[in-house]
């Protein structure tokens, strides 16, 4: 009789979990452990896109060194092709973008890059003339991103190209070289710029390459951009070989090693040309050229991948969608024909329903909390005021009753007085204080008034005098808000009575930094506030300025740095000055105070010094209390307090651990008899694993728990365990529950949450409208109604017809519109608002009434200021503040090296991020540059299992961008990095209909669409846009214009491209990026015909299609009964010229009607606009 697992007293792990080393294409079991793999289900529904094509987009190619066949990529994948061309036999597969072959010297291996590992990566794999094995990465284990790699003559060694960022994601890249058996690699070129492909002669001496400076946007491609240069790897030297206007490009050595051929832009045309490497001379080859990347980032060379046939007779390079053989003689090119099987599983783009706008909004986004000394009352600014809760749970009431906005309380040590500032258009800045007994709010007085806005006030301990933070008086002069020059921490006496003075000024950190927050010393002699300090560097390793808290005595003098963070927001020190709460990188942490002498530097991540993390999804806002015995910090509507006693101060950060979120967990009992039960059915164990893979083949990450009984015999177990590594899914034993549980002695926490439930009603007119006689386009199909009447009641259409059909309510208000054209309101995608402000919101944002102007009535900001976002979104749909629905991500996710970076090492991690931006009011998040593929993945399982979106940075990334639309990215933002597409890149876009919002004004690859408007609109004379800008931004956009021939603008090529997508039933987005606000959106809708695009299908990008987009198409994008009633009136109708879009008359936004020149409100009363806070 077999031993049961008590009876061999088995001591089992936990958890076991594999780690496969196996070849990607050779085992195709999906890695469900825990284990990344790029092949795992991600959350939304998959499919297969199976077709054939005879032409590709941006086609890598190589030829063997035999001449006998040419490898190439198509949409991530490796194809084999006879030279004389034919049926192409497909050489990976999988999720993995495997793309840039090269044969090694021999023919006997493939050289690659792919992203299988989690990040574009240098692979190579053996190859036999007919398939691909044993695949290898040389650089494995990296986590920075390789590609673009070629072999040495000799076949010992590849070189490689490092992509290398610093604060920018665009970042620079090196060339570096690694044996062919692996090894770290050794770095041969890195001067802070570009290198592009390279090419090791024969002699293996030299290294030709392709080199330029760093890359900034509005080259010239008729200068020299690029050249060919040469490494000598005996010396070390670098030398030029080709360079001149239109630069050397993408060089490729030919078999003899006594030319180079490469890419040269003449004209506005790519050219092939050669390069005698004996004389020196150049020539011309050929023209027949896609458009290069001499312009843009070049992520992945200027130009695909070509090779010399070995004979040196001819090129073969990928033009025009094909392989073209091109002579070197200058003979008449022909074209090499291929027919490639694709086959592509892509999951369905995350896209959700939702209601922009239920009648009841609940405040998430909470500033400024502060708990009273006595611990009875929180205060908090919300919806553009203060409010005041008892606590634990009392109900948020307002504070006072003032019109203006108010921000920042504080509380004096004592708890009798609140001091606050407020901020109004008209008047400025003005600093209050509260009489506060027995737990609330009382009367109201002004302490210190100013023209210039004021911030975070603080009290000394015995309540005589008062910091504030007053800023340098940008609006005065007609700037933004954010635009301050330095902020001045000002000193008061608390009575109002003496002088102001200005103690020291700090720098103005920008609209996603907070505005420093200065306290007093405890003996009152001294302030403490923070700063940034440094920053900088070379191009590849420049750092952000670092967060120094600082102190300096009350006239300013003895300026002391004591610490230096990393990335901290804030950071506010104890009253006892023993300890620093700080935020830093989303989280709240405190840490103790050393005194040195000199400026200790902490990072949580490498700890010099004990701390504790006190959150994990969002921490800011740090306090501590007026006895120094507990801390608070504040995050969307929860506010955390904390007993000082109780922290637990450690030395490292441990990994976030998302416990069983995202993880499909399987339970199975193991019985005394050796059968298995699951799911209420017992069997065996083929019956049992039949079972379980059923369940679990659409998850990603799979645990099975295993109970057993005391008696269950080992073999089954053993027989469990097996399968489950070679399924290669986690498995986990349960401890036995027979013994009781220890009582738990530990004394109750003092920790203590607060939840803030402030809800306020939607604002929406009470009545009835009507327009009448006009034509409607409804974009409710291809439906266009001829003298048409539109009925709204409150903020929704109650009726749209015919003239004469529609019934229009006795007491409705009514507007004749005949002989106008009304359309639904514009829904910007892409639209930047959220950067114009600091800590303090003005009453009236001029973006909003500029775009509102031209009748952009939704907007999406894909990167803002949280806080400004988020805060100025419900004073919106509150009443507080006039402007389009403003949708936003908040902050982006960003991959560099910034303060607010999103690090993301984990599924948790991602699930965080995503779960932090959700409670803060965002429903999609935006990806910006995450450089491994796996971050990429992580965020979109965590959105999938939170009903987000994620729209991804484009960057500049063709083989990225290809690999998000698989992954199921709701869309793609920003114009693909290349050219010219062709059917495979249309294919992909229409079948799986994830967004696609190319931002023709800010292009990629070259001469972008606003540059063509300024060229052919003397926009400064737009008196209507100059009454919404503050003075002289236009006039610095637009009267210094660049003129370009009207081939050089590439977004006409951008153009045509999105009208194939559109063409073939992809969804394509508006999205104007913020470039000018209001009438920049209607400069993309018109740019979109640039390409060849119908007015009626630009229209429904900017309408219907950005609803869908957004979740949004069943109250939003056409017009028809029930919908939210978002609309313009036209004086022309833009289905004739598509520039008659511009005539707005009127914009009707959730119900209420604006004239659109002037935007004073014409129904359901007349109000004048007033004027903006810089006017």
């Amino acid at each position: 009789m077999e031993k049961s697992v008590k009876a061999r007293n088995l001591i089992l792990t936990l958890s076991t979990f594999l780690i496969a080393v196996t070849s990607a294409i050779a085992d195709d079991t999906i890695d469900r452990s825990g284990k990344w793999d790029v092949n795992a289900p991600l959350g939304p529904p998959t499919a297969t896109l199976e077709f054939s094509t005879s032409e590709g987009t941006w086609m890598n190619l190589d030829v063997h060194p035999e001449g006998s066949q040419i490898i190439f990529d198509l949409l991530g994948d490796l194809y084999l092709l006879p030279f004389t061309g034919g049926d192409a036999t497909r050489l990976t597969k999988g999720a993995a973008y495997d793309f840039q072959p090269r044969f090694s010297p021999d023919g006997t291996q493939v050289l690659f890059t792919s992203d299988r590992d989690g990040i574009f990566s240098v692979w190579v794999a053996d190859f036999d003339g007919e398939a691909l094995s044993k695949f290898k990465a040389i650089n494995d284990g990296n986590k920075t991103a390789f590609g673009g790699a070629n072999w040495t003559p000799d076949g010992e060694w590849i070189l490689a190209r490092k992509r290398v960022t610093d604060t920018s994601s665009i970042g620079i890249s090196e060339l570096w070289m690694f044996h062919k058996d692996g090894g770290s690699g050794i770095e041969l070129v890195a001067d802070g710029a570009e290198v592009d492909s390279f090419f090791a002669s024969d002699d293996n001496r030299y290294v030709y390459f392709g080199a330029a400076g760093p890359f900034s946007y509005g080259r010239s491609p008729y200068e020299a951009i690029w050249s060919v240069n040469r490494y000598d790897r005996k010396t070390g030297e670098k030398r030029p070989v080709s360079a001149g206007n239109g630069s050397s490009a993408s060089p490729v050595l030919s078999p003899d090693g006594k030319t180079i051929a490469f890419v040269r832009r003449v004209g506005a045309t790519s050219t092939l040309w050669l390069h005698n490497l004996q004389d020196g001379s150049e020539k011309q080859l050929w023209d027949g050229l896609d458009r290069d990347q001499i312009e843009a980032f070049g992520m992945h060379h200027i130009y695909p991948n070509y090779d010399w046939t070995p004979d040196g007779d001819n090129l073969i390079v990928w033009a025009g969608g094909k392989i073209v053989q091109v002579p070197v003689d200058g003979s008449d090119v022909s074209n090499i024909p291929f027919n490639a099987s694709v086959a592509l599983r892509y999951h369905q783009p995350l896209r959700s329903k939702r209601d922009p706008a239920p009648d009841t909004l609940s405040a998430k986004l909470i500033r400024w909390p502060v708990i009273s000394p006595d611990g009875q009352s929180l205060v908090f600014t919300a919806l553009g005021h203060l409010y005041w809760q008892g606590l634990p749970d009392g109900a948020p009431q307002r504070v006072t009753d003032l019109a203006a906005l108010e921000y920042a309380p504080t509380f004096s040590a004592d708890g009798n007085t609140l001091a606050f500032t407020s901020w109004s258009d008209d008047a400025g800045g003005v600093l209050h204080t509260v009489n506060w007994r027995r737990g609330r709010p009382g009367s109201v007085d002004t302490l210190y008034a100013a023209a210039t806005q004021l911030a975070n006030p603080a009290f000394s301990a015995d309540g005589e005098k008062v910091l504030v933070v007053a800023g340098s008086g940008a609006n005065l002069r007609g700037e933004d808000l954010g635009s301050e020059q330095r902020h001045d921490i000002l000193l008061l006496n608390a009575n109002g009575r003496g002088q102001t003075s200005v103690v020291i000024s700090t720098a103005n950190r920008g609209s996603q930094r907070r505005i420093t927050r200065p306290t007093f010393s405890s003996d009152g002699q001294r302030i403490w506030y923070f700063d940034d300090e440094g920053g900088g560097g070379e191009r590849g390793e420049r750092t952000p300025a670092k967060t120094a808290l600082v102190s300096v005595k009350l006239d300013g003098t003895d300026k002391k740095i004591h610490m230096q963070f990393r990335y901290a927001q804030e950071a506010i020190v104890s009253p006892d000055e023993s300890m620093v709460a700080f935020s830093e990188q989303h989280n709240a942490y405190v840490t103790v105070l050393p005194r040195t002498g000199e400026a200790v530097d902490f990072d949580p991540n490498t700890a010099t010094l004990a701390f504790q993390q006190l959150s994990q999804d969002g921490g800011e806002w740090v306090n501590w209390s007026a006895d120094g015995q507990s801390l608070s910090w504040g995050f969307a509507n929860k506010v955390t307090q904390l007993p000082v006693d109780e922290l637990k101060l450690v030395s490292k950060v441990e990994p976030r651990d998302a416990g069983d979120d995202g993880i499909l967990v399987l339970n199975v009992a193991i019985d005394n008899n050796g059968q298995y039960a699951n799911a209420g059915t017992s069997g065996d164990l083929g019956q049992l694993t039949a079972a379980l893979e059923r369940q679990f083949q659409d998850a990603a990450q799979v645990r099975i728990d295993v109970s057993l009984d005391d008696e269950s015999p080992w073999k089954a177990w053993n027989e469990l365990d097996t399968w489950a590594t070679e399924s290669k899914v986690a498995i986990k034993r349960l401890q036995d529950e027979t013994e009781e549980d220890e009582a738990d002695d530990e004394a109750e926490s003092g920790k203590q949450e607060y939840n803030i439930a402030l809800e306020a009603p939607r604002s929406k007119p009470q009545g009835l409208v009507a327009f009448t006689g006009a034509r409607i386009i409804t974009m409710n199909g291809d439906e266009v109604i001829e003298d048409g009447t539109i009925v709204i009641q409150q903020n929704r259409i109650a009726a749209v017809g015919r003239t004469g059909e529609v019934n229009i309510p006795a007491d409705a208000e009514r507007f004749d519109v005949s002989g106008k054209t009304i359309m639904p309101g514009l829904i910007d995608v892409h639209a930047h608002l959220g950067y114009g402000v600091l800590d303090v919101n003005p009453q009236k944002e001029w973006r909003y009434f500029a775009n509102l102007a031209y009748g952009v009535t939704t907007t999406h900001d894909p990167s803002a200021s949280t806080h400004t976002v988020f805060s100025q979104a419900e004073m919106i749909e509150t009443g507080a503040m006039v402007g389009p629905r403003v949708f936003s991500t908040g902050f982006i996710l960003y991959g560099a090296i910034i303060p607010d970076m999103a690090v993301i090492n984990s599924y948790a991690d991602a699930l965080s991020h995503v779960r932090r931006l959700k409670s803060l009011g965002a429903f999609s998040v935006k990806s910006y540059m995450q450089p491994r593929r796996e971050q990429r993945q992580w965020l979109i399982r965590a959105a999938a299992t939170e009903n987000m979106l994620v729209v991804p940075e484009g960057g500049g990334n063709f083989p990225a961008n290809m690999g998000m639309l698989l992954d199921g990215h709701s869309g793609i933002e920003h114009s693909l990095s290349i050219g010219q597409i062709y059917g495979d890149v249309v294919r992909l876009f229409a079948t799986t209909r994830a967004g696609y919002t190319p931002t023709l004004l800010v292009s990629y690859g070259g001469q972008e669409g606003e540059k063509w408007f300024y060229q052919h609109d003397d926009v400064w004379k737009n008196e209507k846009l100059q009454s919404f800008f503050p003075p002289r931004q236009i006039d610095a956009r637009s009267r210094r214009r660049v003129m370009s021939d009207e081939d050089d603008y590439n977004h006409k090529i951008v153009a045509q491209g999105l009208k194939q997508i559109a063409d073939a039933g992809g969804l394509v987005n508006l999205g104007a990026h913020g470039q000018l606000q209001g009438l920049g959106a209607h400069w993309e809708l018109w740019a979109m015909t640039h390409g060849g695009m119908e007015p009626w299908d630009a229209l429904r990008a900017a309408t219907i299609n950005g609803a869908e987009y957004l979740g949004m198409d069943d109250h939003l994008g056409s017009l028809e009964p029930g919908k939210l009633a978002d609309l313009i009136v036209l004086d022309l109708n833009p289905l004739e010229k598509i520039e008659n879009s511009e005539s707005v008359r009127m914009t009707v936004i959730n119900g209420v009607v604006y004239d659109a020149d002037s935007m004073d409100q014409l129904w359901p009363e007349s109000r004048e606009r007033g004027k903006f806070y810089f006017q």
